[in-house]
């Protein structure tokens, strides 16, 4: 099938919007589940007869990865009632376009705690959308302000 672009054309054009990535993304931090590694459990007390409870040695490791992403604050925000303060407050909710290796990160391998942009907590609150352009893939995820 005939392109109306040429193979160093599409090259040329996706490397600019490689560039453009590049230019306006900047560093998230997306924290997982972190993992529960069971040391050792006492099978020796009867909890409730006298003794002790059983103390189970549990060691949680901390899972996270640092991506670029362009992010992109949404102007027009959905504001929720909030009767203590009397008005309304907006959910803060953000939209990032990603790589690859960060949307396997945040999609795969347990469940995303939370993601930190500009020292801010947000909770991935839709599925990822992928957009192409070209030969470049790129995933969207819409955030909301965690509380």
């Amino acid at each position: 099938m005939a392109s109306l672009l040429s193979d160093i054309e599409i090259f040329n054009a996706t490397g600019v919007m490689g560039d453009l990535f590049d230019t306006f993304s900047r560093p998230i931090l997306v924290y997982k589940e972190p993992k529960k590694i069971i040391n050792q459990v006492s099978t020796n007390s009867l909890p409730g007869y006298g003794e002790a409870a059983i103390k189970t040695n549990v060691t949680y490791i901390p899972v996270s990865g640092v991506f670029e992403a362009k992010v992109k604050y949404n102007p027009k925000q959905d504001l929720e009632l909030l009767p203590e303060l009397k008005g309304r407050v907006s959910k803060g909710i953000v939209k990032i376009r990603v790589e690859r290796p960060a949307r396997n990160f945040i999609v795969n391998n347990g469940k995303t705690e939370k993601i930190m942009i500009d020292n801010k907590p947000y909770n991935v609150v839709t599925d990822d959308t992928m957009k192409r352009f070209l030969t470049s893939e790129y995933f969207i995820f819409f955030l909301e302000a965690a509380s």
